[in-house]
């Protein structure tokens, strides 16, 4: 194994060659101290994360710990069984790297978030409040909220009235919504990031109509006194012709204002073939409209994921991203921000078309563990309310959990297996659960290696349990680790005390990190009002 001390990490951070930092502890620890251009890898899901944060088996890489405790050198035995050939390690981790005067962040996609507040302040975005939009639905102003969250953020909770139109998708279909001038669009999200990065995304695609950011989004709107909605479904209508011409218009705008480069499927084709090159191919479009087909050895980065969560998506630094979208204008709109971001090496694929998005997603525990392994709810339901001694693990990430899961499921942490294996010998068998087929299938493997009790998978999992109309609990009824597998969002504390001290903090937060991001010399691309 190569260790490198933080002096030469540092001096690699100073270059534009290629290289990833990548920090193995599970999500709750990372954010509590890390690197700026970090991204984290979870021991728990290093194998299903890795191919996509980073397609380049000869990428260099840097893995790191919190203080040394062996994490990364089991996180290198991992990626050297994965493939990966130039892998080093931060010696003494994170506590190292602080101790030697290098600068360290908590939270998470901190990079983003202080980029968002750079956009805020050098553009001028224009925002309001929650009092002042809240009395604009009193006296029937004309206008439309826009919710620039993912849908599955929008549905739990969002502003009254507001319509889903997730980041990318703002100046593709916000003329649907707002096709008359005198309309007034406001974006929100759930903090500030996304509602700064939307607004200004309509701004810049040339809109006439008056366009704000609600103020601290969601959090604002809560800690200013007022409800919010929950299970909405609105959702942007099927788009008409001219709808589709006035965004082509945004688009050759936004293209042209921010120098957005064009690439070719042959030129793309010669790229991935060099060794020496890192190419990320992320397709922009939703998660629907994604799963339903694509091209093949793409990633889905939904555009306004993926210019919040840069980090989330992307681990080589200097790397080449292609974005890819068959109607063009998603993708322009996201290499727009990437670039004012500081990433140089951005491409739009050119001429896809809905005939090129042959590949399709599969959700499905069959291919990846043994039919015999896999049981249907209904043998579950029987197993469970039957005489057999079933230990129920949910891997799903904690929060999930907590919100909802099977009666009588513990909580695990793939990787945690001390106790979870004495307690496997006093059950008749184990039966796997959660979200994520792929995590499914691994935690089964790792547990049914060494272990006489038979050992199951879920078909289907948690969603087919909901789904076949059985019961779902929520809290813990046992945990095997504590609760450090994610980052909190404020919204997800259960105790409305904690909720509002919680969005309080995050907010200060990220006001604050454009001072320390300036103390550090990140410098972006943003042009000034």
């Amino acid at each position: 194994m190569r260790f490198l001390d933080p002096g030469q990490v540092k001096k690699l951070t100073e270059t534009d060659q290629e290289y990833a930092l990548l920090d193995v502890r599970e999500e709750g620890a990372f954010s509590e101290n890390r690197l700026l251009f970090a991204s984290c890898l979870a021991m728990s899901r290093l194998e299903l994360r890795a191919p996509t944060l980073v397609p380049n088996k000869n990428a260099f890489i840097v893995l790191m710990d919190g203080a040394g405790e062996g994490l990364a050198e089991q996180a290198h035995a991992k990626l050297t069984d994965l493939g990966y050939r130039n892998i080093n390690i931060l010696k003494g981790g994170v506590q190292a790297w602080s101790d030697a005067g290098c600068s360290t962040y908590s939270g998470v996609n901190v990079l983003s978030k202080a980029f968002g507040e750079i956009v805020y302040e050098h553009s001028g975005t224009p925002d309001i409040t929650p009092e002042i939009l809240k009395a604009w639905m009193d006296e029937g102003r004309k206008m439309v909220v826009l919710d620039s969250r993912p849908f599955v953020e929008y549905h739990h909770h969002t502003i009254p009235t507001s319509v889903s139109v997730p980041g990318a998708e703002l100046a593709f279909r916000s003329h649907e919504l707002a096709p008359d001038a005198d309309t007034a669009i406001v974006v929100n999200c759930a903090g500030r990031t996304r509602s700064i990065i939307g607004c200004q995304s309509l701004i810049n695609a040339g809109l006439p109509n008056d366009v704000y950011c609600l103020r601290n989004g969601t959090m604002g709107w809560k800690l200013a006194g007022y409800e919010l909605e929950t299970g909405q479904t609105r959702r942007i209508p099927e788009l008409t012709q001219e709808t589709r011409r006035r965004a082509e218009e945004c688009m050759r705008r936004v293209a042209d204002c921010f120098g957005v480069r064009f690439i070719q499927k042959g030129e793309l084709a010669e790229l991935r073939q060099k060794e020496d090159r890192t190419v990320y191919c992320l397709d922009v479009r939703g998660p629907e409209e994604f799963a339903q087909g694509h091209l093949p050895d793409t990633d889905n980065a939904p555009g306004g994921q993926l210019v919040q969560a840069t980090d989330d998506y992307i681990a080589v630094r200097n790397a080449t991203i292609v974005l890819i979208d068959p109607e063009t204008i998603r993708a322009v709109m996201t290499a727009s921000w990437l670039l004012q971001l500081g990433l140089e090496n951005v491409f739009v694929l050119d001429n896809v078309h809905s005939q090129d998005l042959t590949a399709k997603s599969s959700t499905e525990l069959d291919h990846l563990v043994d039919e015999s392994a896999i049981i249907p709810v209904e043998a579950l339901a029987e197993k469970i309310n039957g005489d057999r001694a079933v230990l129920l693990l949910d891997v799903a990430v904690s929060v999930s959990h907590k919100t909802e899961h099977i009666p009588g499921a513990a909580w695990a942490v793939r990787g945690r297996y001390d106790t979870i294996k004495s307690d496997m010998e006093q059950h008749d068998e184990v039966v796997i659960t959660g979200d994520d087929p792929a995590l499914v299938a691994y935690v089964l493997n790792d547990l049914s290696g060494d272990s006489s009790v038979p050992v199951y998978a879920l078909k289907g999992g948690n969603d087919a349990w909901r789904n076949a109309g059985y019961p779902m609990a929520s809290g813990f009824e046992k945990r095997y680790s504590e609760c450090d597998d994610v980052w909190y969002k404020p919204f997800e504390y259960d105790d409305p005390d904690q909720e509002r001290a919680a969005a309080n903090k995050y907010l200060t937060w990220e006001v604050n990190l454009v001072e320390k991001i300036k103390e550090d010399g990140i410098t972006f691309n943003v042009p000034a009002s």
